[in-house]
């Protein structure tokens, strides 16, 4: 009796030659050695799942599953091909039902019954016509076609998932379904022979080539490229993300056992880049935008074997600067500011700063300019009554009571070797000098002031009137002998043939009369 039981392995492949005779069970084992051929290969590159159509869709009947004709390989390499497409009822015990699991299962019947050679009857073919299982979580079953027992006693293929509602309304969750794929041990080569550990693609040739990922643009679906190490959902995965809540666009993502991941690299669709975010904060209005975000510090670094240049932001403070943005350097190197590729202000390691120039002399501020080097300039707008506004302040600070000895201030007027002048401030006031700590001139229009010193004498506003009035032969004067305190009187009388004049002095309420004792003083009209 012929034996149609396969085999785990078939390694004899039937011999034909001329003159054999032959029986059912020649041809039958000439079968077996090319199903097991055809379904080790399938199973062994992991064709399994759904290889072309199979979609699930509610039909128009309540309560009813349609399956579109497509193929199938399950876990054993069998092909489930299933011809057209079939309707399967669900019965009243799947109402109120989630997680309806559909299945596609290998199934295999004698058909087209005939006269045998020894004058009985049996089927002339094997027909493999899968069945299609609806299993509920309450144990229900359905199957079609109706006369397939519904019970699943082998591997199958998982088309999808249902929800029956109570009146039979039925939602499709079609990413359930087992999609086939492949899968081999060593490399894969798609356009070339020379295939290392993994996927080549291309020999060099002259064309384009490109690794393609196609699904639907429904605010549902991502596809890409995932990296796991160890596990799956550890390692790395680059995709396209077409959820809004997540953020359309390209996600360099890492993941510790989520499978979402969390973005740390994020390309919009407008070309905007996020580090660490895929809310692109004020891109409205902007070109492009790259966007870096950190929890409490984030660092931008540029930097080559010898410079370590960089840009941060913190929300605590370091490097001894508050809390806020830092633009600098981690290395012993200067920071530029550059405008139409040329440097315009430059801080050394020293934190010395130079505009127009790199070379500071030691100084802490230095500008380098032909002409115009500074201005300090307030927009016109009212003032406040008494209020006195202040340009520019040199200000040595001390504590109170003061500890630091006083200390005098300077502003240093240099022209090469021509002339060196400071003006220095201490607390006895302004001092004009040169470079060697000597006194120089000062020339104005106009000069205003309280007294002027010369010396040891001071000269006031009176005294410079009076020095007016002699300039200006305006300035009367009274001479007074200071022993009679009495004031001159100027007399005219005659000796002789000659006049002259006499010089006498008058003693108010007295006559005048002339006096020896001479002791004269000069008092001024100052008004």
């Amino acid at each position: 009796m012929a034996d149609y039981t396969q085999p785990d392995v078939v390694s004899k492949r039937v011999r034909f030659f001329d003159g054999q005779f032959l029986e059912d069970q020649d041809f039958i084992d000439e079968q077996k050695f090319h199903l097991d051929r055809e379904r080790r290969q399938s199973r062994l590159l992991r064709f399994t799942g759904v290889s072309e159509g199979l979609t699930l869709a509610a039909a128009d009947e309540p309560s009813t599953v349609t399956v579109s004709a497509g193929m199938a390989v399950d876990a054993l390499g069998r092909h489930l091909i299933l011809a057209a497409g079939t309707d399967l009822p669900l019965g009243s015990g799947f109402a109120n039902q989630q997680n309806v699991e559909v299945h596609l299962a290998y199934q295999e019947s004698p058909t087209d019954v005939g006269q045998t050679g020894d004058g009985g009857v049996g089927a002339r073919r094997w027909e493999e016509r899968p069945k299609v299982v609806a299993v509920a979580p309450n144990g229900a079953t359905a199957v079609a076609p109706a006369e397939a027992p519904p019970e699943l006693d082998g591997p199958t293929v998982l088309l999808g998932r249902l929800t029956v509602t109570d009146n039979g309304d039925i939602t499709v969750d079609p990413t359930a379904a087992h999609r086939s794929s492949l899968s081999m041990a060593g490399g894969i080569g798609i356009g070339t022979a020379a295939v290392g550990g993994g996927l080549d693609v291309g020999d060099f040739d002259p064309q384009d080539r490109h690794l393609t990922f196609r699904f639907a643009d429904d605010d549902q679906r991502r596809g890409g490229i995932r990296f796991w190490a160890g596990a799956a959902n550890q390692g790395f995965s680059v995709e396209y993300d077409g959820r809004s809540a997540a953020g359309r666009g390209l996600h360099v993502r890492t993941h510790d056992s989520e499978p979402d991941g969390t973005t740390r690299l994020f390309v919009g669709a407008n070309g905007h880049v996020g580090i660490g975010t895929t809310d692109l904060s004020g891109a409205d209005g902007w070109g492009r935008v790259v966007d870096v975000v950190g929890t409490a510090t984030t660092k931008l670094s540029v930097r080559t074997a010898k410079v370590d240049g960089r840009v941060m932001a913190h929300d605590t403070g370091m490097f001894g600067a508050p809390a806020g943005m830092i633009v600098g350097t981690g290395t012993t190197s200067p920071l530029t500011l550059v405008t139409n590729q040329a440097a315009r202000l430059t801080i050394n390691p020293a934190g010395q700063v130079g505009v127009g120039t790199e070379a500071t002399g030691g100084y802490q501020f230095a500008v380098r300019a032909e002409h115009r080097h500074l201005l300090l300039r307030r927009d016109a707008q009212e003032v406040e009554p008494g209020r006195k506004l202040v340009f520019l302040e040199l200000l040595q600070a001390d504590a109170s009571p003061p500890t630091v000895p006083a200390t005098t201030l300077a502003i240093r007027f240099h022209h090469g070797s021509r002339y060196a002048y400071q003006l220095e401030v201490d607390p006895a006031g302004f001092h004009f000098k040169t470079g060697n700590d000597e006194y120089r001139g000062i020339h104005a229009g106009q000069v205003n002031a309280k007294t002027v010193r010369i010396g040891d004498v001071t000269i006031g506003e009176r005294e410079l009137k009076i020095l007016k009035k002699l300039a200006d032969n305006e300035l009367v004067c009274k001479l007074r002998n200071t022993y009679y305190d009495s004031y001159i009187w100027d007399s005219g009388q005659k000796r002789g043939d000659t006049q002259y004049r006499y010089a006498l002095t008058w003693i108010p309420g007295q006559p005048v009369a002339s006096h020896t004792k001479t002791f004269w003083q000069f008092e001024i009209d100052d008004q």
